[in-house]
């Protein structure tokens, strides 16, 4: 019967039902300009499916329950006159973005680089998981006042890197509900504030990048109290913003 089976070419399907038409779902929101996401289809595996031709993981399970912890689109076009090959379709509103992502209660990992949304809407809370251990959104377009106070739920969160987007207010204060975060990326983001004094509450941060954006006036004090692990680097990044420069006499 096995052998008949083989023969036969059927494959059962490995990944969570729910998962895949979760995925499909928001597959459905993109324009994908490349073919990028072709194999992603409701007759196969969805923990195989890759985000282009180049091989980049796209999905990955959790091989004891078959759910879905890893998604990871690198929609980047090398090959013609985009810069992406994924467009979120103009169609789409901010408040139903990525809904059926909202489904997928297993991720612990999401990744973003390159998913153009063209500054239309800020991140939707339906891609900010409480159980995401790590995040990133790149060069998306995301834009809003702030980034979203959402992301201060994410309570088992270690990485953060949302940067090439727009948010010129920075960090909300439910950055400080954070408990385990050591690394924020939060360059080239429009941002004029470095926002919230409740960085500070965050005892485990080793690295922290605010470069790349457009905060001026005078560095504030309060960022002295940020406590860096120095783990990794213990790095502080706050190069090319709009400080004002020294004095001659300061400088003497």
């Amino acid at each position: 019967m096995l052998l008949c089976g083989l023969a036969s070419g059927s494959l059962a399907i490995m990944c969570n039902a729910s998962d895949r038409n979760a995925l499909l779902a928001f597959k459905a929101q993109l324009i994908d300009t490349e073919g990028a996401l072709n194999d992603w289809d409701a007759q196969t595996d969805c923990c195989i499916w890759t985000s282009s031709s180049l091989d980049f993981k796209g999905v990955t399970c959790d091989k004891t329950h078959s759910r879905a912890n890893s998604l990871n689109l690198w929609a980047t076009c090398r090959n013609c006159v985009r810069n992406s090959s994924l467009i979120v379709d103009p169609k789409i509103d901010g408040s139903n973005f990525g809904a059926s992502l909202s489904g997928l209660t297993a991720l612990t990992q999401l990744s973003f680089t390159n998913l153009q949304i063209r500054f239309r809407f800020s991140i939707p809370p339906a891609i900010t998981l409480t159980n995401l251990v790590s995040l990133s959104l790149s060069g998306c377009q995301f834009s809003g006042p702030s980034i979203p106070a959402e992301v201060g739920n994410i309570v088992k969160l270690t990485d953060l890197s949302i940067n090439g987007n727009q948010f010129p207010g920075g960090l909300r204060d439910s950055i400080g509900n954070l408990k385990n975060p050591n690394s924020l990326y939060l360059a080239n983001n429009q941002m004029k504030s470095i926002g919230s004094t409740r960085i500070t509450l965050l005892k485990k941060l080793d690295y922290l990048h605010l470069g790349y954006n457009k905060i001026s006036g005078p560095i504030p004090k309060w960022l002295g109290g940020i406590t860096l692990t120095g783990v990794l680097s213990g790095e502080l990044g706050l190069i090319f913003n709009q400080f004002p420069q020294p004095s001659a006499t300061a400088r003497s």
